[in-house]
């Protein structure tokens, strides 16, 4: 029998910490981007295949549900300042 369960589209604000290629040199920093996926794990692959192929590192740190009237958009990023 097939599961006629229909996958409802979610929202989720990643914290993603970017360390660049010449660290001594270039100061690692966090920004939030938002996603669409249906889990938190395919939040964090759209993240990774998202910048596959950049230079540097882009590790993922927190992953927070949050609601339709909150998202920002695909390509949206925000840095965050410390």
């Amino acid at each position: 029998m097939e599961n006629n369960v229909k996958k409802t589209r979610k929202y989720y604000r990643v914290k993603v910490k970017r360390i660049p290629p010449h660290y001594p040199i270039n100061t690692s920093y966090y920004y939030e981007e938002d996603v669409w996926a249906y889990s938190k794990d395919g939040a964090i692959n759209k993240i990774n295949r998202t910048h596959k192929n950049s230079f540097g590192n882009h590790i993922p740190c927190e992953v927070a549900e949050i609601s339709k009237e909150d998202f920002r958009g695909d390509k949206i990023i925000k840095h965050i300042t410390e």
